[in-house]
């Protein structure tokens, strides 16, 4: 089996590429250049010389030809200091809308049966503490429309005779995660590093448990299927457990209308509560996370980044 994956060089791809290497499975992805190339083939992985967003949709066809599945898991999300500026977020919304119109058309041209499209639980509403399921009201912001438009590219390759599963995944985390960085850079300036109300919500995933969902994905039927933990935890707990974890003192959460204010459409949808359930991808695919909450998952982080 062959699986062509995007962002294979990004924290959740890694994980992706080596769980699927693990299963024996051949993996190629995008990358330009003699350097970068090599350093995927360092690690098992087959570079494909072309630009996915840039190339003509011959080439692209030509690349994910053969291949039993697409996945689409490549981002560019900006360092938490940028991410007020909209300007920041245009390569990822490229990514996102552009990336997976384009490789849709490829996948249907070369024959490809499967495209898995990464997604994200944010775009669900405001539900408190209510459970959250697939069926579940989306309502993206401005932001998120990209995403929304890689969901309905996934949608058309259903309805055009394909395989097209979307994987809302939960906030990611692990050791090698940016947001780990960044999380315990403001625990050390004693500011809460997630937005909202303390009690609201915030549905997870280690970044090893998104690559074994992603394997589950080759056998799953179309569809939608959230990727999270079992126990999601309110905002206040997952702060405290992150400290823990690290050894990090208390820290204060900016207040909700201060960030509203300052934040606008974007940062209200961050402070959403999701609880966010994953009884379907559990139930049709027998996938169990590794990591069931942050409780045990920021320990095991905490353990492997102090070993390095």
């Amino acid at each position: 089996m062959r699986v062509v994956l995007t962002g294979a060089t990004g924290v959740a791809g890694r994980a992706i590429a080596r769980e699927l290497k693990r299963r024996g499975i051949e993996v190629s992805t995008f990358a330009r250049g003699k350097e970068r190339a090599e350093r995927l083939r360092a690690v098992g992985v087959t570079a494909i010389d072309v630009d996915f967003l840039e190339c003509s949709s011959s080439q692209l066809s030509a690349a994910v030809e053969n291949a039993s599945a697409v996945i689409h898991a490549a981002t560019r999300i900006p360092p938490i200091k940028e991410m007020r500026k909209r300007s920041a977020w245009a390569e990822n919304e490229a990514l996102r809308a552009e990336g997976a119109r384009r490789l849709v058309l490829a996948c249907l041209a070369a024959g490809v049966s499967r495209y898995i499209q990464h997604s994200i639980t944010f775009v669900y509403t405001d539900r408190g503490s209510d459970w959250i399921d697939e069926a579940t009201p989306t309502q993206p912001s401005k932001g998120q429309l990209s995403m929304e438009e890689a969901e309905r590219q996934t949608r058309r390759f259903t309805d055009s005779g394909g395989i097209g599963i979307v994987l809302r995944n939960g906030l990611f985390y692990g050791p090698d995660c940016r947001s780990i960085d960044e999380g315990l850079a403001l625990l050390r300036r004693r500011v809460a590093p997630v937005l909202g109300p303390k009690d609201a919500f915030l549905s997870s995933i280690h970044v090893d448990d998104v690559a074994t969902a992603n394997v589950a994905a080759l056998e799953l039927a179309a569809g939608i299927y959230n990727v999270v933990d079992d126990e999601p935890v309110s905002r206040a707990e997952y702060v405290r457990l992150l400290a823990e974890a690290f050894g990090a003192q208390r820290s204060r959460f900016l207040p909700p209308w201060l960030v509203s204010l300052v934040g606008g459409e974007d940062a209200r949808m961050l402070m959403r509560s999701q609880r966010v359930r994953n009884a379907k991808l559990k139930g049709v695919a027998g996938w169990t996370p590794r990591y069931p909450s942050v409780a045990t998952g920021f320990l095991d982080v905490a353990r492997a980044r102090a070993s390095k």
